[in-house]
């Protein structure tokens, strides 16, 4: 009579269940190197850009002549002026807006 052949477990179930991280000091240790290592590694590629366009707009505003004073004309002269006023007065919004535009039509309000 043939007896059944007893099924051996699997090694599937030997393995011992994986820890949490904090509780495997060894593994922490290395992935917090490895953390580290890699930010050192990339950390040219990430700033290098920002470098070179502050060093482009650095020579580009170096390179630029100074412009001369401008003059205003007369509308902008009046214009300045009454914005001067809105702001001395304290206006802002819709009121500045119609301020402006009534003092540019008949001069400054006094």
């Amino acid at each position: 009579m043939l007896v059944p052949r007893r099924r051996l477990p699997s090694r599937a179930t030997a393995i011992v269940p994986a820890t949490p991280l904090r509780q495997d000091p060894i593994m922490f240790k290395t992935l917090a190197i490895l953390g580290v290592a890699t930010s050192i590694m990339l950390a040219p590629v990430v700033f290098a850009p920002a470098t070179a366009l502050a060093q482009r707009e650095l020579v580009a505003t170096a390179a630029k002549p100074m412009k001369a004073p401008t003059v205003l004309t007369a509308s902008a002269a009046k214009a300045l002026e009454c914005s001067n006023d809105a702001k001395a007065k304290g206006l802002k919004g819709k009121p500045r807006t119609r301020f402006i535009a009534q003092c540019k039509r008949n001069g400054p309000i006094g």
